[in-house]
């Protein structure tokens, strides 16, 4: 196959975003060659130079960025529906400044790699060599016409819609014949970016992760934002890598016409983070669960369940909501109690709620937040709210997550309703950037 024309050659970058300048890997510093996906497939190799990629970093770190983390290019001008692997040697990224960043871009998408999530200690351990003779591989690799298909014919059961094709992104290090998998970054946050087709904004779809394994979507948090260029990019983030894809959908409940939570309810529905009670309906004024808001506040979160980490008396393996638990409580959103349950099924309280809210928003941030309990002064029933409580309530007040039962009163005991869960996921998620 002929070479393809030189990495970058002709493309410009795409800021991510960051206040920082950008810094861009010189392209005459970088191999483009052909090559075959683990599939056998034709993939793209972009390959740049170790001291050409050190050098940028170096820059990138040194220049003034304005308080961002400071971010180093490389992009590859190729067409869209290429595989593109970028192949970077470990020995250039290992000396980094902290908080660096590197975004990969491609005429479909773009990988943002916080060099934060590698632990090069561990990878040179695995695969049995030193960071100078290992090449980190990441692929933004657009789906075929087979699993395009299969994603369309899983949508239409949910009653959504693919809008273009589905895009895989992986990463792995390589050595001496040997590869490891790099595709879970605990709980750091990668960036991704999507192309969008046949849309003018995001306000009925949603990025979704595709497990081909059942056929199933997930949530993930997504931005979108329309080009100067009239397309439409979904910005994304995700603990781990996978398959992407973008659907559009508009669900609706029975029982929801003429309801105060309605627009917010069917939003969230739309997006795969809230579902039904049952066929048609949704159930507003019905309780919900401490196990019901952990798998809430997981999917709002896009984290992936885990019921090995669902350790307690009363939460059985095969329960519905074990994953949903492990994964609360592996990101620290919920605990237990003392004598070894979760009480999955007992109705979830006010300040419950708001300490579970507290939490996710530490997650989110990547640190935690901060309020004053003059927050509660205006409530005449602030004693009654636990004092584990405190400070995750005032947290919620103060950014708009939680109001009032009534002008004066917060009810830190009363059970909320399934609507009102909705909304207050719907101003967290938004508050977080979560959704748009």
């Amino acid at each position: 196959a002929p070479t393809p024309p030189p990495a970058a050659a002709g493309k410009p970058i795409t800021p991510i975003g960051s206040g920082a300048a950008p810094v861009v890997v010189d392209a005459s510093k970088i191999k483009v060659s052909e090559s075959a996906d683990g599939a056998g497939r034709p993939a793209t190799v972009v390959a740049p130079d170790a001291a050409a990629l050190a050098d940028a970093l170096a820059k990138a770190a040194k220049q003034d960025n304005h308080g961002a983390a400071p971010v180093v290019y490389i992009a590859f001008d190729g067409k869209p529906g290429q595989t593109v692997r970028f192949e970077l040697p470990l020995s250039a990224l290992k000396d980094a400044a902290a908080g660096m960043l590197v975004s990969l871009q491609t005429a479909d998408g773009e990988y943002s790699l916080p060099l934060s999530v590698l632990d090069f200690a561990a990878i040179a351990k695995q695969l049995g060599a030193p960071a100078v003779d290992i090449t980190l591989q990441i692929a933004i690799d657009p789906a075929g016409d087979d699993l395009n298909s299969r994603i369309k014919k899983s949508a239409a059961t949910i009653g959504a819609s693919p809008l273009g094709g589905a895009i895989g992104f992986s990463m792995s290090a390589a050595a001496g014949g040997k590869t490891v998998e790099l595709n879970e970054f605990g709980s750091t946050y990668v960036s991704r970016t999507l192309v969008v087709t046949g849309i003018q904004n995001g306000d009925h779809a949603t990025v979704a992760l595709y497990d081909p394994q059942t056929g199933t979507f997930s949530f993930v948090p997504a931005l979108f934002a329309k080009q100067a260029d009239g397309t439409v990019k979904a910005s994304f983030k995700r603990t781990g890598n996978s398959i992407y894809t973008v659907l559009t959908a508009d669900k609706s409940f029975a029982d929801l016409s003429g309801h105060w939570a309605k627009s917010d309810v069917e939003l969230l529905a739309s997006k795969l983070v809230v579902n039904g009670a049952a066929a048609g309906k949704f159930a507003p004024n019905g309780s919900i669960t401490r196990a019901e808001f952990a798998a809430l506040l997981v999917r709002s979160l896009g984290l992936a369940p885990d019921a090995s980490a669902a350790a307690f008396s009363d939460v059985a393996a095969g329960d519905w909501h074990a994953g949903a638990v492990g994964a609360a409580v592996k990101a620290k959103l919920a605990e237990g109690f003392s004598d070894g349950s979760f009480k999955p099924n007992d109705t979830i309280s006010r300040q419950q709620m708001a300490v579970m809210i507290g939490r996710a928003m530490t997650f989110a941030q990547g640190s935690a937040a901060s309020s004053a309990a003059s927050s509660l002064d205006g409530f005449k029933d602030k004693a009654g709210i636990a004092g584990w409580a405190r400070v995750s309530v005032a947290q919620a007040v103060d950014a708009g997550i939680l109001t009032g039962m009534t002008a004066d009163s917060f009810a830190p005991e009363a059970k909320a309703s399934r609507a009102q869960a909705a909304v207050m996921l719907k101003r967290f998620m938004q508050q977080e950037g979560l959704i748009g």
